[in-house]
């Protein structure tokens, strides 16, 4: 598996490429796809995680999900406040 990391260039460029319009379209239809789902077939456990303070300080959470039998998605997301100065990463990945 790869990260990518979308930078702020990345994003103006796939707005550049199909439109803002459509762009924000694209974005109002997933949400409106996430609000139209059944309540009683969604599954969020509570987020859990850890906290480190070696090498650097940081965060690491996953988040679960599940809507009725299909995949398990998991959403992870690092806070890493030293990543700019030492790895040229943004802080939150």
């Amino acid at each position: 598996m790869t990260t990518h990391v979308l930078t702020v260039s990345d994003l103006r460029q796939v707005v550049l490429k199909v439109g803002l319009d459509a762009f924000m379209d694209e974005i109002i239809e997933g949400i409106n796809d996430i609000l139209s789902l059944d309540p009683t077939q969604i599954h969020v456990p509570p987020r859990d995680g850890f906290h480190y303070h070696k090498p650097y300080p940081g965060l690491v959470e996953w988040m679960p999900s599940r809507v009725g039998d299909g995949p398990v998605v998991i959403k992870l997301v690092g806070y890493h406040p030293e990543n700019p100065k030492h790895f040229d990463l943004p802080t939150i990945l």
